[in-house]
């Protein structure tokens, strides 16, 4: 029986750890447990919280790849800041194989004050908004009414599909069964289900085409172009934001955390 698998983004690793937190206690008994990958300093934050619930494990920077450990109701993974979310998320696909897993929610928590103050951050996040099922505000009250509604227009207006809540005080959120509710709603179709290939209908008869054979041949080879274009389940190529060039490096550059935090505070 497979397990859901959450993830947890955001530049704010309290505000990571705090919603964790609140959602094992939502989500399920002190008695059953989880499975928690995340890097040290994140998982020594919630050690108290986590001591009795969960079987935690630690990440190592810019090494990919799940330590063995087997969910026994669910897992969360919280990549390590100082990596590029894409490169965790591209290789969920084999852990879901791996560790009997099915990828349930994506979840970006959006530091609002720290958006505010560092404008640079909104390059990360909007990498991280492609692939999320869920958007939390967090630190709403701690910035301008005005702002927290241009940003809010400005998600409305690039028409994303995911959900949108507030990270209230210590972790908490509304209705966090929603949350939990394996459902996507993301922009990306990297982790789709592939459709099952229709058979080409037969067809009986004469068609008649009022075009040269050249113009049906430059038709069907700009179809062919389209399609191969289009997002595909599973195909890294085609999705915007894991598209490689043939040298590696990625299509969309997005700056890491790091490099954000020395921008804004060089040495």
């Amino acid at each position: 029986m497979t397990k859901p698998l959450y993830v947890i983004l955001g530049s704010n690793e309290a505000d990571r750890a705090t919603l964790l937190d609140f959602l094992l206690r939502s989500g399920w008994e002190p008695t059953e447990k989880v499975t928690v990958w995340s890097e040290p300093e994140s998982l020594e934050a919630l050690e108290h919280a986590l001591a009795e619930q969960a079987d935690t494990v630690a990440l190592s920077r810019g090494e990919l790849g799940l330590p063995a450990a087997t969910p026994s109701q669910a897992a969360f993974l919280l990549p390590p800041l100082a990596d590029d979310p894409r490169d965790w998320l591209e290789t969920i696909r084999e852990w879901e194989v791996e560790h009997d897993l099915e990828l349930a929610k994506i979840i970006t928590v959006m530091d609002l004050l720290a958006l505010h103050d560092h404008p640079q951050l909104r390059q990360w996040y909007d990498a991280c908004l492609h692939f999320s099922d869920v958007l939390l505000l967090s630190h709403r009250d701690r910035v301008e009414k005005k702002w927290v509604s241009d940003l809010e227009r400005d998600l409305q207006r690039r028409a994303y599909p995911f959900l949108v809540a507030t990270l209230k005080k210590k972790g908490s959120v509304e209705h966090p069964q929603e949350l939990l509710f394996p459902e996507a709603r993301r922009l990306s179709q990297y982790f789709d289900e592939p459709e099952p290939e229709e058979a080409p209908e037969e067809y009986m008869g004469i068609e008649i085409v009022d075009e040269t054979p050249a113009e049906v041949a430059a038709e069907i080879e700009e179809e062919e172009a389209e399609e191969a274009n289009e997002p595909k389940p599973g195909d890294a190529a085609t999705d915007a934001y894991l598209a490689r060039f043939d040298y590696g490096q990625r299509k969309i550059k997005v700056p890491l955390i790091p490099q954000i935090m020395e921008s804004i505070n060089p040495a």
